[in-house]
């Protein structure tokens, strides 16, 4: 519901410290159906980038040496899930759709300079001037700014609820694609 997405928004935006952040939704704006799911796909890629290279070494998704299918599954659900929390979809959002399109973009690094190349740039100053900004929502996602190295709390807690894998998981995709 709106309201609830506006609360949402609201608790996410003050733990970031906004005050008068646009719609956690805004970078959809514009942007066709197979874009947003690309750039929804870019935006956890460059999370893991950036984790990797300013968040302590924290090796996630594409960039854990060790990845399997189903822990670089489990990463990105757990980043579904915190997306869907955050109210970052826009209303007409498809997670089934979504879930479709990302395997062809989730499995591969992608940095800064890939974010520009494709997007024509990455600065989360953007947001503020109506942009968007990959880092930006990641952050709203995450609910932690790229330089503090390891996980926030939520996101510790729903990856040992994946990880322990049957009815957490589970529960949690079926929440997302509505069974």
């Amino acid at each position: 519901s709106m309201m609830s997405q506006s609360m949402m928004s609201g608790g996410a935006a003050g733990r970031m410290g906004g005050g008068s952040d646009p719609a956690p939704s805004a970078w959809a704006d514009g942007l066709s159906p197979p874009d947003r799911y690309e750039w929804l796909s870019n935006c956890y890629q460059m999370r893991c980038d950036d984790d990797y290279a300013w968040g302590g070494g924290y090796l996630h998704g594409p960039y854990d040496p060790d990845a399997t299918a189903e822990s670089l599954g489990d990463d990105f659900l757990a980043f579904c899930v915190l997306a869907s929390r955050a109210g970052v979809v826009p209303p007409s959002w498809s997670w089934s759709d979504f879930l479709r399109a990302a395997p062809r973009y989730i499995v591969f690094a992608f940095e800064k300079s890939d974010a520009k190349r494709r997007w024509g740039g990455e600065n989360v100053f953007n947001v503020m001037a109506g942009g968007r900004s990959l880092r930006y929502t990641a952050e709203r996602i995450y609910l932690t700014r790229v330089d503090v190295p390891g996980k926030g709390r939520e996101h510790g807690e729903l990856q040992g609820e994946i990880a322990s894998g049957g009815e957490g998981k589970k529960r949690e995709l079926e929440r997302l694609v509505g069974g």
